[in-house]
């Protein structure tokens, strides 16, 4: 997170991951991003978890 936000002067690092997908949100959780809210990337798709880290 502070790479990013040094190098490249990011304000926020978003992720996305599946909702049975556990083991990457807990990694997620641990290197400080939190859950914001499920989001569908088109409306086809399923939903997914999106993640944020204001940095």
């Amino acid at each position: 997170m502070m790479y990013g936000r040094r190098t490249f002067g990011l304000t926020r690092i978003v992720a996305i991951t599946t909702p049975d997908n556990y083991g990457s949100a807990k990694l997620l959780k641990k290197l400080g991003l939190s859950f914001e809210r499920m989001i569908k990337l088109s409306d086809d798709s399923k939903s997914v978890n999106l993640f944020i880290s204001d940095v």
